[in-house]
């Protein structure tokens, strides 16, 4: 009976009710796709199945003259190390992206693509899915490389890209497997992999690759299950010293979490600030939470500045015997229908303006409506509306003095015709009997 009688109501007042529902729904369209933004920022790195026991090698380090410096490279050495004398570590691997121009064997056609130089462990390590390919082989040949399914097809369209050759500053690839993309809400975007022993080679030419002082790349790290992480960094942190000598203390090697690694890896002074690029994403998640307000109180605006016909629906009803607490519950159901049609209309603006919002802030987010966590945000966003904006209306309306509001519409008949009270009151009587 409730929702029978809301949906006259909003039916009834067709100009209101559209203005409402639209004001609303542009407010849960912005804020909800600033919340992907921030869903996706806060959940960066969890598509990769270990992320929890995956850790990116980082050191402190000291100069004489100046405060600590922390970086997140790591020396050629580091991995074989870790590897070999620590029990808690189940498997390293060294990383390093860079982007090369490659021309497929006997063509003049040239791609210029974003890849890495890494080690064969990273691929159980990060749980890359291979299309084709022994996984256990795909890097035996010295010059390999392994393509994403994307630059495959770009490449090769749909011919069999395996034993092709792709062509890098004279030296020849051999194409040895193809692999799925990687989700793109992760650290490592790459369309190829090389062996990392081949950047390597490249980098003697230049350097001591071997010297501990020497950090140009990302070693990975995977512990096993319920490793304390504390204990294992106060264990590496003189790996250095014990290594290569006195020259080296002033080094210090530690672990930090993947998961944690775009949002806290701010460090002052050798120690962890708890800051970083969190602080974005909480006033971007900040600037969403004000945009919802300001379609509550927006919401709230247009319903109290028309109070003359609801007023009068209240004294009557109140006069009929009504109690408080059913009208309080008649306008947040009023509230919740008009919320819920316009979270619907959001729905679709989303999947509408997405494509838009993903080209004008670089990042691809997705937004389909059966996940969980997107189904739970939209649910929690519409009783969120409903409430704040409703129960103000409910408590303010259901208020009114059923004899003080009869009198002030008999008073204000000069600027109201009087048929139109009459009108009203008869309605009302009809609309309450039924």
């Amino acid at each position: 009976m409730n929702i029978r009688r809301s949906l006259r109501i909003i039916f009834r007042s067709k100009t209101y009710s559209l203005l409402n529902i639209l004001g609303l729904a542009i407010g849960i369209t912005s804020a909800a796709l600033i919340f992907l933004w921030v869903e996706s920022k806060v959940n960066f790195n969890k598509a990769i199945p270990n992320s929890r026991n995956i850790y990116v090698s980082a050191c402190h380090y000291f100069p004489v003259s100046s405060e600590c410096i922390t970086s997140f490279e790591s020396t050629n050495l580091l991995a074989k190390a870790l590897s070999d004398e620590f029990p808690e570590v189940t498997s390293c691997g060294r990383y390093k992206d860079q982007t090369l121009v490659f021309v497929p064997e006997n063509t003049t056609d040239s791609f210029e693509e974003k890849g890495a130089y890494a080690d064969s462990t990273l691929f159980n390590m990060i749980g890359m899915k291979f299309i084709s390919g022994d996984v256990s082989s795909v890097f035996e040949p010295q010059y390999s490389i392994v393509l994403s399914r994307s630059m495959a097809r770009k490449i090769y369209n749909e011919e069999d890209p395996i034993g092709k050759g792709l062509i890098h500053e004279g030296v020849i690839y051999q194409v040895t497997g193809v692999f799925e993309d990687m989700p793109g809400n992760t650290s490592f975007q790459f369309e190829w992999l090389i062996p990392f022993r081949v950047f390597v080679e490249d980098m003697k030419k230049v350097f001591d690759v071997n010297e501990w002082g020497a950090s140009w790349l990302q070693t990975y790290v995977e512990l096993a299950p319920g490793v304390e992480l504390d204990q294992l960094n106060g264990k590496l942190k003189e790996l250095a010293f014990c290594k290569a000598g006195e020259t080296y203390k002033s080094i210090q090697i530690f672990l930090y979490p993947l998961n944690k690694m775009l949002l806290y890896d701010q460090f002052k002074d050798g120690v962890e600030t708890g800051g970083g690029y969190i602080k974005t994403v909480s006033l971007f998640f900040l600037i969403g939470v004000l945009i919802l307000l300001i379609a509550c109180i927006n919401f709230m605006n247009f319903s109290t500045a028309r109070p003359q016909k609801r007023a009068l629906e209240v004294g009557v009803r109140k006069t009929f015997g009504t109690k408080r607490k059913y009208l309080i519950r008649q306008f947040l159901v009023e509230s919740g229908l008009i919320t819920s049609i316009a979270l619907v209309l959001s729905v679709g603006l989303i999947w509408l303006s997405l494509p838009w919002f993903n080209k004008f802030i670089g990042v691809q987010l997705s937004f389909n409506l059966f996940d969980p966590t997107i189904l739970t945000g939209l649910v929690a966003i519409g009783l969120f509306c409903t409430f704040l904006a409703g129960s103000y209306l409910a408590l303010y309306l259901s208020s009114f003095n059923p004899l003080t509001t009869l009198k002030m519409q008999k008073v204000s008949k000069g600027k109201v015709p009087h048929g139109y009270a009459r009108d009203w009151l008869s309605f009302s009587l009809r609309w309450h009997l039924s």
